[in-house]
């Protein structure tokens, strides 16, 4: 179990993570690790910046994008 699904206490197994905007013109930013996306996120959130983590999930034989956290 990774980090990410201690913190948020997610069952699904996370391949990727990445880091969306919403307010700003910053690009969105992806990482394997799930501990400097969360760090990432919550540094944007601090500054006042509205962002939201996502991880890409296994699910179903595929893998599809889910919304882990809103900042």
């Amino acid at each position: 179990m990774g980090y990410i699904e201690k913190t948020y206490g997610r069952s699904e197994k996370f391949l990727a993570f990445k880091v969306c905007f919403y307010d700003t013109l910053v690009p969105t930013r992806e990482y394997k690790s799930g501990y400097a996306a969360d760090r990432l996120a919550r540094k944007c959130a601090a500054r006042g910046l509205w962002c939201s983590l996502h991880g890409l999930a296994v699910v179903d034989g595929g893998c599809k994008w889910v919304e882990i956290s809103a900042c």
